[in-house]
């Protein structure tokens, strides 16, 4: 019977020219499920990829809210230099990191009433830095 499976046919039961490759069904099976297999792996990592690309833009945009909330000025491309710097990798990591770091200058714009522009008085005072590496992921 595994006989019949490896007769050599090509297109409408003709046979097929001597030296052509002929496969058993499990062989034909296993290279298909093989295909599949790798294929589907594609398709997992394109879709974690996408869903990682997604979390990340949710993470900028509410990054970008928490930072209006504390009145802080930034240009567009400065957030993500601010999220990098930070080491924040949730939104309540930021918050954490922001608090942090408002506590160690004392102030925050909103508070100092002067133009955002032009550094404030308290700036030149001495900081805290213990309390600055740990807001931004540093070794003490």
């Amino acid at each position: 019977m595994n006989e019949q499976n490896k007769t050599p046919t090509g297109e409408a039961g003709n046979p097929t020219p001597a030296g052509g490759a002929t496969f058993t069904q499990d062989e034909v099976n296993n290279i298909i499920g093989a295909r599949l297999a790798k294929e589907r792996a594609k398709i997992e990592s394109d879709l974690a990829d996408r869903e990682e690309q997604l979390a990340r833009q949710e993470y900028t945009i509410s990054a970008r809210k928490v930072l209006e909330e504390r009145h802080f000025k930034y240009n567009a491309d400065d957030v993500t230099a601010i999220l990098g710097v930070l080491k924040a990798s949730t939104v309540q990591e930021l918050e954490n990191a922001l608090t942090i770091i408002q506590k160690s200058i004392g102030l925050t714009l909103k508070e100092q009433g002067t133009n955002p522009a032009t550094p404030p008085q308290t700036w030149n005072q001495p900081t805290h830095d213990a309390e600055i590496r740990k807001a931004m992921g540093l070794k003490k």
